[in-house]
């Protein structure tokens, strides 16, 4: 993280009109700080000003907007990000999370299922887990179990969501 700092650094001493250079800093500084991501959303922002047709770097400012809670701007660059590249799933998977943590469940589900309409490649055990968090939110625990276990089948090293989901389904079920 700290050669990826001063790597950024060193790009945007070298041309202060690098886009790729500002989103490199931004994307170091999001990771460096996860919880407040100083600096991020200013890389971002300068990144973006300097080359707003990155769909990747719309995206991951959505990701950092999402995480400082952000989610009407998280949403605007989740948009923008398909707007871009309509084979970029995580986008509406993302904007899907948002409505379902807002209640809006409806919302959640068509886009959950948009986002697996624009790519049939899509397998993530993320969609599994929103879906999951979907099926827990409307009462049927069942059906979130099998999202949760099949997240966790999928060959990945990122199962958080997962675990948290099955944690909630667990809790659901009376086992505390």
């Amino acid at each position: 993280r700290a050669r990826g700092v001063d790597y950024s650094t060193r790009a945007i001493a070298a041309d202060s009109n690098s886009a790729d250079a500002w989103l490199t800093r931004a994307y170091v500084l999001a990771t460096d700080d996860p919880y407040r991501m100083r600096g991020a959303v200013e890389a971002f922002s300068r990144a973006l000003a300097l080359d707003s047709t990155t769909a990747e770097g719309w995206y991951q400012f959505g990701q950092v907007l999402m995480a400082l809670g952000q989610d009407d701007r998280a949403i605007a660059a989740y948009r923008r990000a398909f707007a871009l590249d309509p084979n970029r799933p995580m986008a509406l998977m993302s904007m899907s999370a948002i409505a379902l943590k807002s209640g809006r469940v409806a919302e959640a589900t068509r886009l959950i299922d948009s986002a697996v309409a624009a790519s049939r490649t899509v397998s993530s055990p993320y969609v599994r887990v929103v879906r999951g968090r979907i099926k827990l939110n409307e009462g049927d625990v069942r059906a979130a179990r099998d999202e949760a276990e099949l997240a966790l089948a999928m060959d990945t090293h990122y199962t958080i969501p997962a675990r948290s989901l099955l944690a909630s389904v667990l809790w659901a079920e009376g086992d505390t």
